[in-house]
């Protein structure tokens, strides 16, 4: 087991064998493309609703995760030959989706915040993780299908 000072967890522990990689980094992410490796974990004592995925490589960055469907969001996932090789995809192996959470901001023409929104999910650019090989990469674009589980009856 090793352990990563992080500034938002503290110290975390971790098992080297267990980190994501993901080759080419996170779209997006200005000044960290170097952050490739992740701890992704959740709350041992919670209801293990959210997941945290905190960079390996810089002790500032993190994100908090959350399954699609438990927001009752569906994609129908179809990857590319250079997406399936970035994973590398076996017979076997779980993928699975995340997504990123976040809170939004109202801001002035200042960028001061004038007020904050509603927790929210990144929804069209989801994490996609091959769970057995510990590899992953985000997927940009998508749109996802809202699903109705419990919708009423039109009577």
């Amino acid at each position: 087991m090793k352990e990563f000072n992080t500034s938002r967890f503290g110290v975390i522990t971790y098992n080297p064998e267990t980190v994501i990689t993901f080759p080419d980094g996170l779209i997006k992410l200005d000044g960290y493309e170097h952050c490739k490796s992740y701890h992704l974990f959740h709350d041992e004592g919670g209801n293990r609703v959210l997941h945290y995925m905190q960079s390996l490589d810089d002790p500032d960055l993190s994100f908090t995760l959350v399954d699609p469907s438990l927001l009752n969001v569906d994609y129908d996932l179809e990857l590319s030959d250079e997406e399936s090789a970035a994973l590398n995809v076996g017979e076997d192996d779980e993928i699975t989706i995340l997504l990123m959470v976040y809170r939004a901001l109202n801001v002035d023409e200042d960028d001061e915040v004038i007020s904050s929104e509603d927790i929210k999910a990144q929804t069209q650019s989801p994490l996609i993780l091959n769970i057995n090989k510990r590899i992953g990469i985000q997927k940009v674009g998508l749109r996802g299908r809202l699903v109705f589980t419990n919708r009423p009856s039109d009577s």
